[in-house]
């Protein structure tokens, strides 16, 4: 049977041992030692001039009666320094700085700061991410919020070609999609079934003209629920043609001709 247990080394009293008190004493030292730890610097490479329970982090290039212990964890009893040594994982938090450090091994590293967070691979939040979505969040709602006046998302791509937009889904298959789909023009999309897509709305990048299966494709296009063009419809902008004032009366038949097209069958004055 081993003296001593694997973890933190805690020596272990022998059946026939004489004064046991011994090595119970020391390993309620070693307890005392490295349980919640916390040291006074681990920067400091020459033994100080120490009190009775005083524990440092050896750094490397220790001198006195530190040589030859870089990484160990240092104990000043009242008498003397006692060293222990380490395992993988272990945290001490280092006065001098205010921080935690971790045993990777080989010495003692500080645990990440947030600014060290920005350029992970992957996150996921209560979800996993992967190497297409590398970021993914499960939630019932995700909020972007101000600090103090407005707020932007932004949706950045490459070149022309490529898309940048927004896609809802259904149970994972594709819904709708609006942003630049393959090019600089805004579009809305949608689809019954995830695989079959055709633009509702796109509005040109250049002039903003509309087009799309919600917008009426020509002047004899009657189809339900579209938009109207203003250039394919009748309204104030163009119902009436030009006229001209002709012996002081303005000719109306370019009037009586939209209204035949528009089904009024009601007489028309032959002049204004």
């Amino acid at each position: 049977m081993s003296q001593n247990l694997p973890n933190l080394s805690l020596p272990l009293m022998q059946a026939s041992q004489a004064q046991k008190h011994v090595t119970h004493n020391e390993a309620l030292n070693i307890l005392d030692t490295v349980a919640q730890l916390s040291v006074l610097s681990s920067s400091v490479s020459t033994p100080p001039i120490a009190q009775d329970g005083d524990r440092y982090l050896v750094p490397a290039g220790g001198t006195g009666d530190w040589s030859d212990q870089e990484g160990t964890v240092s104990l000043f009893d009242g008498n003397a320094w006692l060293f222990f040594a380490p395992s993988v994982g272990w945290l001490a938090f280092d006065q001098s700085i205010g921080d935690y450090l971790y045993f990777n091994g080989i010495g003692w590293d500080e645990l990440p700061k947030d600014t060290e967070l920005a350029n992970l691979q992957n996150v996921g939040i209560n979800t996993t991410a992967d190497v297409i979505n590398r970021f993914s969040i499960s939630a019932s709602a995700t909020l972007f919020s101000h600090e103090g006046a407005g707020h932007q998302i932004k949706v950045n791509k490459a070149g022309v070609s490529d898309t940048a937009s927004l896609l809802f889904q259904s149970n994972w298959s594709g819904c709708a999609e609006m942003g630049l789909n393959g090019s600089n023009n805004w579009s809305l999309k949608i689809s019954p079934d995830g695989s079959t897509w055709q633009d509702a709305l796109s509005f040109d990048a250049a002039s903003g003209a509309v087009s799309g299966v919600l917008v009426q494709s020509g002047p004899t296009d009657t189809t339900e629920s579209r938009l109207m063009r203003a250039d394919y419809g009748y309204g104030p902008g163009n119902v009436v043609g030009t006229v001209a004032q002709v012996g002081g009366y303005q000719p109306v038949r370019s009037l009586k001709v939209a209204a035949r097209l528009m089904g009024i069958t009601q007489s028309l004055p032959t002049v204004l």
